[in-house]
């Protein structure tokens, strides 16, 4: 399930309603400090926290508006009460015919509360193409707070609304449709079956919740150094966390479900430290894990408290970038932190790899990161800020540095000298 684009409107510095934000495979964020990079993925993260069941006694929502900042979510230039709205589209299934699938939330801030409330929420598919005719799947709060209706397909192919009520504001219909349904009658609930509402609300909330994010600066390399991992913790081990702590655990369960992965890391791990012989998991007692690194000439084994710091980060985005797991969304900030220049190449060819499996988007101020992009510069989303503080958002366009590119400039030299069309400077 691939995410195709987004809207929003008044949302803290972006305001993109009326022309989407589209994605491609590989999209990457450049833009000085501020200019809504951080935010665009916040609506990414959003959405995927809202569909989780919960963070303690807090709904997921309520933790992902928090997340987003409370009631400063809405554009600095409106006064409170305001509404924000999103759109998010959706690669089509058998289910829907193929057609695009869409979400649209409205979100209501109150003058008097910090937190924000669901106002509106829609879900839908064109029918035969046509944008202007949507089947919807449900229409929530759309009329009035707390009901709605979902959509009964009825036999000559036209849709009726059947209404349902106790929808809350805290939580996104999307996640509670289910329990929903289940209230009304058994005889509703098989009408129900036939507008796909159960197949669609399944494929959405396995795509969605599958996303993964990362951040260099979340990384915790002296974790990761010190951490050993149980042994078949399974679920919890097919991604690597957000802080990286069970990078052994995750490198065990890819290499035990695929033979080939072991062989590939390894190949991936030489490619930057070409020294090494081979690098594992393996026991560290009876039920933990960690990783021993056997390096040419020595006969001593090394362990990750043996590496740099850029190693460990590189062994991190090996496993994030290489994993044949991969999620339906992978969004990494700032990947070059910490790693030397000459890795540029390696780390790129790594997003590059895992673009042509999945949708991956990645903010960087990295000049020589760009520069391994040159050959893929329409992957380039350039933000900057207008004179009004809103963030522009616009795929950089190759034939306005064409002649440059003849005369031998990569993308990167472009960044560093501060060419407006792929990224001005802050001042």
């Amino acid at each position: 399930m691939s995410l195709l684009s987004i809207w929003a409107k008044d949302y803290k510095n972006l305001n993109f309603y009326e022309t989407p934000l589209e994605f491609d495979r590989l999209n990457l964020l450049v833009g000085p400090n501020g200019s809504g990079k951080s935010n665009l993925i916040a609506l990414l993260r959003f959405l995927q926290l809202s569909v989780s069941q919960s963070f303690g006694s807090v709904s997921g929502f309520r933790y992902a508006c928090e997340e987003l900042g409370g009631s400063h979510v809405l554009s600095f230039n409106l006064d409170r009460p305001g509404t924000v709205l999103l759109k998010y589209k959706f690669e089509g299934i058998e289910e829907t015919r193929y057609q695009p699938i869409y979400l649209e939330i409205k979100l209501f801030i109150s003058k008097l509360t910090n937190s924000a409330e669901i106002h509106e929420e829609l879900l839908y598919s064109p029918i035969n193409g046509d944008e202007n005719n949507p089947f919807y799947y449900y229409k929530l709060h759309n009329h009035q707070l707390n009901t709605g209706v979902v959509s009964i397909l009825q036999p000559d192919g036209s849709q009726k609304f059947q209404r349902i009520s106790n929808v809350p504001l805290d939580s996104l219909g999307l996640l509670v449709i289910n329990e929903l349904i289940q209230q009304e009658n058994e005889e509703i609930r098989e009408l129900l079956l036939r507008s796909n509402i159960y197949s669609v609300r399944r494929h959405l909330l396995n795509g969605i919740e599958s996303w993964r994010f990362y951040n260099a600066n979340n990384m915790n390399l002296k974790e990761i150094r010190e951490s050993e991992p149980k042994i078949g913790s399974g679920a919890l081990n097919l991604h690597l966390s957000e802080t990286g702590e069970n990078l052994a655990a995750v490198l065990d369960e890819l290499c035990n479900e695929s033979f080939d992965f072991e062989d590939q890391f390894n190949d991936a791990v030489k490619q930057f430290l070409p020294m090494t012989r081979r690098i594992r998991s393996t026991r560290a007692g009876r039920l933990n894990l960690t990783i021993e690194w056997v390096v040419e000439g020595l006969d001593e084994v090394l362990y990750l408290r043996d590496m740099s710091d850029g190693s460990v980060r590189m062994l991190c985005w090996a496993i994030i970038l290489l994993s044949h797991r991969l999620p339906s969304l992978l969004v990494i900030d700032e990947p070059e932190m910490g790693i030397h220049v000459a890795w540029m190449k390696v780390l790129a060819g790594w997003i590059e790899y895992a673009s042509r499996q999945t949708t991956i988007i990645v903010s960087t101020h990295s000049p020589d990161l760009l520069d391994r992009f040159t050959d893929r510069s329409e992957s380039v989303i350039c933000h900057n800020l207008n004179n009004r503080g809103f963030a522009s958002m616009d795929r950089i366009e190759q034939n306005q540095f064409q002649s440059r590119l003849q005369e031998g400039w990569e993308l990167g030299d472009l960044y560093r000298v501060g060419d407006p069309s792929i990224g001005a400077w802050p001042w």
